[in-house]
């Protein structure tokens, strides 16, 4: 692996300006539980933001992991994490928001994901006291009042991430997890719980402003083979997948 490559892969999808598929073309990417949570929404939206993080899920397995075949199941928490040959060495997140669905990969470790439409933070000092340490919250003062919008969704995204890469959902409170922004694009964990991870510095994290309006977190365990200060170096693999492509993939394709 190139020092200069990051390991993670992200692959995102625009929802589309058309119709929904009939359930029915669906059954070679969704099974039978999917499938009903698919017609359990309500809203084309968000019908559209499930067959699109599933289809993205496949799409990745088969063009980064050979197509190999594996097991979607899920931890203690909750966390869906994939399996394949015994083994769960790979992992992957998916998150959406407006517009978009992301899907983030590694072949090795753990990762968490999350984007959110800054449109969205409009109404964002109600959430202060729910997401941000009494530190965060007064380096967020000294922001310009055009730019508190922007950090806070960092903030929001970054932890997000951190909590989705953990696993361990609603059992964690977002301030009790403290994050420096002194580098925006590189933020640093300073605290977090033992549940998140014993070794805060052992998680890199990114942040930035993607497609203008949205904002997207990464999070991903270090490797052995980096060093510290290969990190910022990192050129991120990103790639746009069209929704014509994701509605032509197969669970697997030897079904």
């Amino acid at each position: 692996m190139s020092r200069h490559q990051s390991p993670v892969h992200l692959l995102w999808a625009r929802l589309p300006n058309c119709s929904l598929p009939e359930i029915g073309r669906l059954s070679s990417l969704l099974d039978l539980d999917e499938r009903n949570r698919f017609l359990a929404y309500t809203r084309n939206e968000d019908r559209w933001r499930f067959v699109l993080g599933r289809a993205l899920l496949f799409f990745g397995i088969k063009t980064l992991f050979g197509n190999r075949r594996c097991d979607l199941k899920l931890t203690s928490f909750g966390r869906p994490y994939l399996e394949f040959q015994g083994h769960s060495k790979f992992d992957f997140n998916i998150s959406h928001s407006g517009q978009l669905v992301v899907c983030a990969f590694v072949q090795e470790g753990r990762v968490g994901v999350d984007v959110a439409d800054l449109n969205e933070f409009g109404e964002y000092n109600d959430l202060l006291d729910s997401v941000l340490t009494p530190q965060e919250k007064t380096r967020l003062e000294l922001n310009s009042c055009s730019q508190k919008q922007k950090c806070f969704a960092r903030y929001w995204t970054v932890k997000e991430a951190i909590l989705k890469f953990s696993g361990v959902g609603l059992h964690i409170e977002p301030p009790q997890i403290n994050v420096d922004f002194s580098n925006p694009r590189y933020p640093k964990i300073v605290e977090c719980p033992s549940l998140v991870s014993e070794k805060p510095n052992d998680l890199f994290v990114e942040s930035w402003c993607f497609q203008k309006d949205m904002m997207i977190a990464l999070v991903w365990q270090k490797l052995s083979n980096y060093k510290n200060s290969d990190y910022q170096e990192l050129e991120p693999r990103i790639q746009f997948i069209p929704t014509e492509s994701l509605l032509n993939i197969r669970r697997f394709s030897n079904r």
